[in-house]
């Protein structure tokens, strides 16, 4: 009975290698990890001897002094208004922390009218017996 074919895998030290630690990355795929080319953009399979065999490809060597050359653009954030950013924040807390009907609380029924809060809620918009009070 012959032996079983050893499937490759990615292994991590292949990120340390010198050869390899400028360009390689780790990309997770349905089969596990595989290795990708930062310059080319390939996917490459996890077999040591493609990994250099690719390093020596005339594309791959075009692509890396492009890459190389080009300087970094350094990205400063804009600092914005912390009001702004506060208001924000209340904002998106009270709609993911609101039940639906909690709005019900923010309404006020003229008690002429309105037999309980609820009612309010099934009257049409345009009825001015109703007042909705938000502040």
């Amino acid at each position: 009975m012959p032996k079983p074919q050893y499937s490759q895998k990615f292994r991590d030290s292949w990120l340390q290698d010198p050869d390899f630690k400028e360009w390689l990355q780790a990309v997770e795929s349905t089969t596990g990890q595989v290795a990708k080319c930062k310059f080319c953009g390939t996917i490459l399979r996890s077999h040591y001897g493609d990994l250099k065999t690719h390093a020596l490809l005339k594309k791959h060597q075009q692509n890396r002094k492009v890459i190389t050359k080009q300087p970094k653009l350094t990205f400063k954030m804009e600092s914005t208004d912390n009001k702004k950013k506060d208001k924000a924040r209340v904002a998106l807390f009270t709609a993911m922390h609101t039940k639906l009907f909690s709005v019900s609380s923010a309404l006020y029924c003229n008690p002429d009218v309105c037999q309980s809060v609820h009612s309010c809620l099934l009257r049409s918009p345009s009825d001015s017996s109703c007042t909705y009070d938000y502040e």
